[in-house]
This record gives C-alpha cells, sequence and structure tokens, in this order.
C-alpha cells in the first residue's frame, strides 16, 4: 500500500516513542537500529555487523535489551539509565520528540518539492527553470535539486 505524503505526516504525528515496545524493537530489531544510527550519523553505508570489533561492540550496546559491556562503562551506565529510570525515559521522550517534528518538517517540504515537481512536468515547464525554483525556493544545491528530480522521477516508475 502506498502511502500519500499527508498520510505519512499524519503517521509520524501520531508516533508515540516512548513505551516498552518502543524499546524492545530497539533492542530487537537490528534493521531499526541500523536505520537509526544510518540518519543520526547521516552515513546510508552503515551496518550492524558483528564481527568481533570494537566497533561491532560498540553497536551492541544500542542493540542489546541489557548494556554492560566493560569496553564501554560510561556507555552501559548511561543506556541502563536511560532504558530503566523515569528520568531517562523523560530524556529520551524529549529527543524523540524532536526527531518527530523534524521528520513531520521534512515531510511536508518533500510533499511541497514534490507538488512542484508534479506541476512543471504537467505543464512542461524547462528543467532549467525548474532547477531555478527548487533552488531558490528551497534553497537546494543545483546536486540536490538533482536528486531530488531524480527520486520523484523515479517514484513513477511502476514498482517490480
Amino acid at each position: 500500500m502506498d502511502l500519500t505524503v499527508q498520510e505519512k505526516i499524519d503517521r509520524v504525528k501520531e508516533f508515540r516513542p516512548i513505551d516498552d515496545v518502543f524499546f524492545e524493537v530497539l533492542a530487537e530489531n537490528r534493521e531499526v537500529c541500523e536505520e537509526i544510527l544510518q540518519t543520526i550519523l547521516e552515513d546510508k553505508n552503515l551496518r550492524v555487523v558483528d564481527d568481533n570489533s570494537d566497533i561491532a561492540a560498540l553497536m551492541s550496546c544500542f542493540t542489546e535489551k541489557q548494556v554492560d559491556n566493560p569496553k564501554f562503562p560510561k556507555l552501559s551506565s548511561e543506556v541502563k539509565r536511560l532504558k530503566t529510570t523515569e528520568g531517562g525515559a523523560s530524556a529520551v521522550c524529549e529527543i524523540m520528540e524532536r526527531y518527530k517534528e523534524e521528520a513531520v518538517k521534512e515531510a511536508e517540504e518533500r510533499g511541497r518539492i514534490y507538488e512542484l515537481i508534479k506541476t512543471a512536468r504537467k505543464y512542461k515547464i524547462e528543467e532549467k527553470d525548474l532547477y531555478h525554483d527548487l533552488m531558490s525556493d528551497f534553497q537546494l544545491t543545483k546536486e540536490e535539486a538533482y536528486e531530488e528530480i531524480k527520486k520523484y522521477d523515479e517514484s513513477l516508475l511502476p514498482k517490480v
């Protein structure tokens, strides 16, 4: 089922992350942890793997329900505090609310960008004018405008 931009925005607005289920999903689902870390670290190539390296041991601190890793005593202590105390849950809640607000803003902007591209395509606006509008209206670089147009065009292709 393909969701509209507004439906995606509505889902994000309804997201209430601070409960036991959220922590369980983070602890048990490597893909969810991976996606969060990719987003926070702005590295879409990041993968959570267990190769017995220090990095893998560090990443396990984010994927395990109970964290007590002697290699990372401060992190272990902080993760435990965040997962088990009311103050920790409150701090995580505030952070997640900020992430949610950012996600809503990004989704709304993406919707406006897509509407501009859609309108330009519908009325056969010249590509250079579309680039100009994207760059001026949304403060995008030429490369970012290109990527947005590419994403939009790819979203129209049939899913295989």
